[in-house]
């Protein structure tokens, strides 16, 4: 079971803001595609952040 950290205010953003860019329906499928990958980036950092903490405190 892995440790669950809060996330902070910054974090939280991160997470809403590819399911709020998908509900516009004006931007070009390229953009939100764009910002599902800067996402997946940003968590995939956050869990190895998060894992080098755990292991390392």
């Amino acid at each position: 079971m892995e440790p669950r950290i809060p996330l902070t205010p910054n974090q939280r953003l991160w997470c809403e803001a590819p399911a709020k860019l998908a509900d516009l329906p004006y931007l070009p499928d390229v953009s939100i595609q764009l910002s599902a990958i800067s996402y997946q980036l940003s968590a995939i950092s956050y869990q190895l952040s998060a894992i080098s903490l755990w292991v390392t405190g």
